[in-house]
């Protein structure tokens, strides 16, 4: 797989990467190809953080909000492995939320597909480092969602946003019980272990 070619198509021919992606089978190029997209925004938002931080430039709208300095207390497992864990289980996790609300919808895609375009959606997570930018890469994030659920599921533009808002409510609740089912765990641990 070439990376910037890729990067290229997903971002300016979606369409047409996603009806050629449709055929490929098993999910390794498109997980090389989130993976590159994650690194790559993990590294140019932690240079760009720490540099601006090192010059004394505060947070505030133009150099993102959510900005903190990490001083000497760069913590490699929040900062960089973390990201890819969370990025990589959401897309198998929401591709079902999605593939469920497609077949509740009419859609014809099947969970592989879906696997393997939302995987290819964190493209424009390399330009979202960028302040002011990664508000418009995340609105171009939701249209790649759009166009391949349209795409890989056979379905309107229409269906295919009706199907996306489906599946972030479903995914909202599995991670809510997700979440129950971890507090009771734990619950019921504290109250044993004692």
């Amino acid at each position: 797989m070439n990376y910037i070619k890729t990067w290229k198509e997903v971002m300016l021919r979606p369409s047409d990467f996603f009806r050629r992606m449709q055929t490929a089978e098993g999910y390794t190029d498109p997980l090389i190809f989130a993976l590159i997209s994650i690194i790559l925004n993990v590294f140019f938002f932690t240079l760009f953080r720490d540099g601006m931080l090192r010059f004394g430039v505060q947070p505030s709208i133009l150099t993102s909000s959510t900005m903190q300095d990490s001083g000497s207390n760069f913590i490699i497992f929040s900062n960089i492995i973390e990201p890819f864990i969370i990025c990589i289980q959401c897309a198998f996790i929401m591709a079902q939320a999605f593939n469920l609300a497609s077949k509740a919808l009419g859609g014809t895609g099947n969970y592989n597909s879906t696997v393997n375009f939302m995987l290819y959606t964190n493209a424009p997570a390399v330009l979202a480092w960028i302040p002011i930018l990664n508000f418009i890469a995340g609105i171009y994030y939701v249209y790649l969602n759009i166009v391949g659920g349209m795409i890989v599921h056979n379905v309107s533009m229409r269906k295919s946003i009706a199907i996306l808002l489906l599946s972030v409510i479903l995914f909202i609740l599995l991670l809510a019980l997700l979440v129950i089912f971890i507090l009771c765990i734990y619950s019921a641990y504290e109250k044993y272990a004692y």
